[in-house]
């Protein structure tokens, strides 16, 4: 009778023993392998320019962004990742310093990325999992101007370019692990793209910095 009790005893303690793990595997996103997707928003900082040695920059609308993302843990605080990006922006007012003049721009800015990053988890991956990152890669961009108007005068440009730009960005998020395999989190990217250089055009000069934006998402991922 001793032996039947102690076993049942020894039984129960193993079963609770066994529960924290348990509950913790049922709510961490397992599998070294995940890719996934996310949608949100890209808001856009200020473009400098200049011409004829007048300073002044582009204002933009904040606009809808898109990426697919797939990576490997190495272990649980390291990760490498590729994504690929989509952005859209219109274009909303052109000011010159030095004149003091204001025009509304009407025109789009498309721009797709591609990124290799490096993601850290500081605390391991668990159910909830902050992290950080950084990574390099390149975009292209288009750019499309319509029309230009100050006051009541519109003048049509009906001009577009595009061109592929060095890229960086840096990021942080969380995921939350709503089952072994499937999480869903946040993600905020800054973004960097190398748009700086000179222009001629009717004899006029002009120069252009680097565009950078605030990518704000939703993220989705499955962990096989």
């Amino acid at each position: 009778m001793h032996n039947i009790k102690f076993g049942f005893a020894s039984l129960a303690l193993a079963l609770i023993a066994a529960m924290p793990a348990q509950a913790q595997t049922a709510t961490q996103a397992v599998g070294n392998v995940y890719f996934g997707v996310s949608a949100g928003v890209v808001i856009p900082d200020s473009l400098d320019v200049t011409a004829s040695n007048i300073s002044g920059h582009y204002d933009f609308k904040t606009g809808p962004a898109a990426t697919l993302f797939g990576g490997y843990h190495f272990n649980d605080y390291l990760a490498g990742e590729v994504q690929l990006g989509y952005t859209s922006l219109g274009l909303d007012d052109l000011s010159l310093g030095g004149s003091g003049t204001t025009a509304k721009v009407d025109g789009s800015l498309d721009s797709f990325f591609v990124f290799s990053n490096g993601i850290v988890t500081p605390m391991g991956r668990g159910r909830f999992s902050p992290y950080f990152g950084a990574g390099v890669g390149v975009a292209g961009s288009r750019l499309k101007i319509n029309s230009l108007s100050v006051g009541n005068n519109t003048v049509d440009i009906g001009s577009s370019g595009s061109e592929t730009d060095l890229a960086a960005n840096a990021l942080a998020g969380f995921d939350f692990a709503l089952t072994n395999n499937l999480s869903l989190g946040a993600r905020y990217q800054f973004l960097w793209i190398k748009t700086s250089g000179s222009a001629n055009a009717d004899g006029v000069d002009g120069t252009t910095g680097d565009l950078t934006g605030h990518l704000l998402t939703a993220t989705l991922a499955y962990h096989f």
